[in-house]
């Protein structure tokens, strides 16, 4: 896409000063104020609208329609559409709301029309301005189904069956779970309320348990021989016994992908064990939670996979039926109310795998400081920290920043985790985040078991960039309540830089506290033209995008078009 630039002296069309003046009712850039209904002296207003099918235009009858307050000290208001699909908020208080629309068989949805014109996210209420003729086009669920069979075609009674969302977040391949049920007595399943997406299918089907604590009796030939283990593995759609082969499932709005089956066979499979030790007491911890996950392409944990999994009095455990192939062993458990937690990368090949020592230790702490380059002295009480690990083994962590900038922080050892703060002000960006003189920001940040880490250095900058600019239709009329998304580029060791907004009443954004650099400004409504966190995708953004440079000082305003939305 073409940069252009904004002189600001372009004109709105009649259309869009009409629907700016109900929506806001102010010059552009004055504060908006939030009042109560406990001031006699408001003016309430009414909001209406109505809400239809986006596939053939029909009004929808019993939609919940929630509209919900963005300022405090405002109420919440809910509606239920008539048969003619119609709406209304009766004697609404002055403010900021945005709202949100729900009805079986459709997608829910946060922006609405007004007129041509897409209504922004969160809006305003002014006093005694009435807001009508909302319209609400709900796009429909996807439905996805399918049999589950054994390799001789009988079905597959009771089988776990488990839709993954294929995606990108913040730079990390992710499998998202969309959906999980079990087959029926016929081995079908179905499941519904899919967004558009690539979707990944697994299968798994496991023996009945008849008797608790029966052990299975090794397989033998003829002669009484021990034979390989054999097992039902879990099958990833169509054919494959590992998640890196699985071809993924193309879905779109409403669409109802039928006949997607998966038969499942026997594979040789091998038996693990070990025992798990608590690393607080030494002990043996007699009843640990275990968990298997297979990893993915780039080695980090993926997915849980369903698993065999005993343990005894004496601390052991036992897993069978295990595929050859790469896994995470997950073990956790608790002592003295604090989380334990082990994790080892294991390789299953042909052969058992005994005597895995699983040694469970607390989170350990993670000290540090944020210090503001600009002001020394400044209060830093409101920010908070944040470790966002980069594969499944750990969970996200926070920490409050106390008003002198300290802070600390749990984190599992040897998990990665990159670094975020949370509640900066305009203007100001993450300028660098280090430990022993050693820079992290983009590396991600992690330490070993044992001792504790050099204490984290996060330095913040007030001079940040900023981006501002408007966005236009094909037609060059503006584009209100559309989104737009700021991409570091390159995106690899960038992923705080990221941001997200949308346009207001006039079609203008203003993005501010950015890290200075290159980036790709993208506006889109609806659905994104490109997955804009895929690193390895950019180059499908950059044919909807302007490519910007940002500096801390006043960047020149950019004018977008709005990408075209997504083939359907």
């Amino acid at each position: 896409m073409r940069l252009r630039f904004w002189d600001g002296q372009k004109k709105i069309p009649i259309l869009a000063l009409a629907v700016l003046g109900v929506l806001n009712g102010q010059e552009p850039g004055t504060a908006n104020s939030a009042t109560t209904v406990t001031n006699e002296s408001v003016q309430p207003a009414d909001i209406s609208g109505s809400v239809s099918s986006m596939r053939d235009g029909k009004p929808l009858s019993r939609a919940s329609v929630a509209l919900k307050p963005e300022d405090s000290g405002l109420r919440a208001y809910s509606d239920t559409t008539d048969t003619q699909g119609r709406f209304l908020f009766p004697g609404v208080a002055p403010g900021r709301y945005s709202i949100e629309v729900a009805r079986d068989g459709y997608l829910n949805a946060t922006a609405g029309w007004y007129g041509d014109y897409r209504f922004p996210p969160i809006f305003t209420v002014h006093k005694g301005r009435d807001i009508s003729g909302l319209v609400f086009q709900l796009y429909p669920w996807g439905v996805m189904s399918g049999r589950i069979a054994f390799n001789d075609a009988e079905a597959a009674v009771g089988a776990e069956v488990t839709l993954f969302r294929d995606t990108w977040w913040r730079g990390r391949h992710v499998y998202a779970i969309a959906g999980r049920t079990t087959t029926d007595d016929r081995g079908e399943y179905r499941m519904h309320g899919l967004e558009p997406g690539s979707y990944v299918l697994s299968a798994a089907w496991k023996k009945p348990v008849l008797v608790k604590g029966a052990k299975e009796e090794p397989r033998r030939d003829a002669q009484g021989r021990p034979l390989p283990d054999e097992d039902y593995a879990v099958t990833f759609y169509p054919d494959a016994r590992r998640l890196v082969e699985a071809v993924p499932i193309q879905l779109g709005y409403g669409e109802n992908a039928t006949g997607v089956d998966i038969f499942l066979t026997t594979a040789q499979t091998v038996r693990i064990g070990g025992r798990v030790r608590s690393g607080l007491s030494g002990v043996a911890v007699t009843n640990p939670s275990l968990t298997l996950r297979r990893t993915g392409a780039d080695n980090t944990a993926a997915i849980a996979v369903p698993a065999n999994i005993e343990t005894d009095k004496n601390g052991e455990f036992h897993i069978s039926g295990v595929v050859p192939g790469s896994y995470y062993l997950i073990a956790e458990d608790s002592e003295d109310g604090k989380r334990l937690l082990a994790r080892r990368l294991i390789t299953v090949g042909e052969d058992p795998i005994a005597n895995i020592d699983m040694l469970v230790v607390p989170a350990q702490k993670w000290f540090g400081r944020v210090s503001d380059l600009e002001d020394p002295s400044a209060r830093l009480d409101k920010l908070r920290v944040e470790l966002d690990p980069r594969d499944e083994t750990a969970q996200p962590v926070e920490a409050q920043v106390r008003e002198d900038g300290e802070f600390s922080l749990d984190f599992m050892p040897e998990a990665v985790y990159d670094v975020y703060v949370k509640g900066l002000g305009d203007g100001t960006y993450v300028k660098s985040v280090t430990a022993a003189g050693t820079d992290l920001l983009q590396s991600g940040v992690s330490a070993p078991p044992g001792a504790a880490p050099a204490p984290m250095q996060i330095v913040l900058s007030r001079q940040g960039a900023e981006a501002i600019g408007a966005v236009m239709n094909a037609d060059r009329t503006v584009a209100p309540g559309v989104n737009v998304d700021l991409i570091p580029d390159p995106p690899a060791g960038r992923y705080q830089d990221y941001q997200e907004s949308y346009s207001d009443e006039y079609g203008n954004f203003h993005l501010t506290g950015i890290a200075p650099g290159r980036y790709l400004l993208l506006a889109w409504a609806g659905e994104p033209p490109c997955d804009i966190y895929d690193p390895e995708r950019l180059d499908d953004c950059r044919a909807f995008a302007a490519s910007v440079t940002l500096s801390g000082a006043a960047n020149t305003p950019v004018s977008l078009l709005l990408a075209a939305p997504p083939s359907q």
